[in-house]
């Protein structure tokens, strides 16, 4: 074989391994995953964004008066399959004023959801000073308050998905101070 001869062949390996080797990278070595797409996680994220019943509010306890609460949701999955929510965060504001509330986190991720199951979800509210007045000022002693979910992150089966807008929350029974 002459120079120009390996230098081809060389090439065409290149050519031909370099997408199965990228393919097994980003599938972690389960190229079912490539072959077989997982409309379940898909399913699962467009209903839990478009308005569905799939999210819901459920209720709050306080972890420390003023400072954090805990917001419990409930989650379906509607989807065929399982899915794993690996991680959750967001901002919240005040639906009616738009006053940044504060930072919300998941408490108990990961969670499994099994196929047509529910789950409860928690997020641990970290209160902004603004959020706290807001709270105070405009909604103590009423049971009307909802919030809106945005700027989130939500990690589910190893992906991250980004939404600005993601749901609201609600309606939260503020007790007077």
């Amino acid at each position: 074989m002459t120079r120009i001869g390996i230098a081809l062949y060389l090439i065409t390996i290149v050519i031909i391994a370099s997408p199965l080797l990228v393919a097994l990278y980003l599938y972690r070595n389960d190229l079912t995953s490539l072959v077989v797409p997982q409309f379940g996680t898909g399913y699962f994220l467009t209903s839990i964004t478009q308005g569905s019943d799939t999210f819901g509010y459920k209720g709050y306890e306080v972890i420390n008066p003023g400072q954090s609460v805990r917001l419990i949701l409930s989650i379906s999955n509607p989807s065929s399959v399982k899915v794993t929510i690996d991680s959750i965060s967001a901002t919240l504001y005040c639906h009616e004023h738009g006053t940044f509330i504060g930072l919300v986190q998941g408490e108990n991720t990961p969670i499994e959801i099994p196929p047509s199951a529910s789950a409860v979800l928690k997020l641990r509210l970290l209160f902004t000073q603004e959020g706290k007045t807001d709270i105070d000022t405009y909604h103590a002693g009423h049971n009307n308050l909802y919030l809106d979910l945005r700027n989130a992150e939500i990690g589910v089966q190893g992906m991250k998905f980004n939404y600005q807008e993601f749901g609201e929350v609600g309606p939260v029974e503020i007790p007077t101070s």
